[in-house]
């Protein structure tokens, strides 16, 4: 995923969240270029993790003739450092900025966001990579990063009283 597609799918998710989940008459332009940032800013990491910057080879093990066994592990390295990137760049546009409430921020949020992550992208590739032709693997993979975008975005601005696994 790119930069501008990132950065969009997140502020045009965050979006949706602020007009219909929270149903406000005017929308937080702070909030949506905190979103912009965030996804510029987890994008970035992304493409560098890809490209090997900050890359491993786990194992070369063919999974399904599609997947390598390193590549689906590396996936999952790379998501402890980047949600808690997208939850430290929200929490502190939102103007949580101590360490103590960024630290909290973490604790809060990152274990449901990892798991519902992981719940989700791992079957979506499988039967991305597995049943969708190659010309419309990256629209599919695009409305599905968008849906979950949503998810995320009304997790994260819940009411703090909604997160009670604390």
């Amino acid at each position: 995923m790119n930069i501008t597609s990132a950065s969009g799918l997140l502020a045009a998710s965050d979006l949706v969240v602020q007009i219909i989940h929270e149903k406000k008459q005017t929308v937080d332009v702070r909030r949506l270029l905190g979103a912009v940032g965030t996804g510029a800013a987890t994008a970035n990491l992304d493409e560098c993790m890809e490209e090997g910057r900050y890359g491993y080879d786990l194992c070369g093990t063919d999974i399904f003739g599609y997947l390598h066994c390193g590549q689906v592990l590396s996936t999952r390295l790379d998501l402890l450092i980047l949600f808690r990137l997208l939850v430290l760049g929200t929490s502190f546009v939102e103007g949580r900025r101590s360490a103590d409430e960024l630290h909290k921020d973490i604790r809060v949020n990152f274990p449901t966001m990892y798991v519902a992550d992981i719940c989700t992208f791992t079957p979506v590739q499988l039967i991305n990579f597995k049943y969708v032709p190659p010309f419309y693997r990256v629209p599919f993979l695009s409305m599905v990063i968008f849906f979950f975008n949503t998810f995320l975005s009304a997790y994260k601005h819940a009411p703090e009283t909604s997160h009670r696994h604390e």
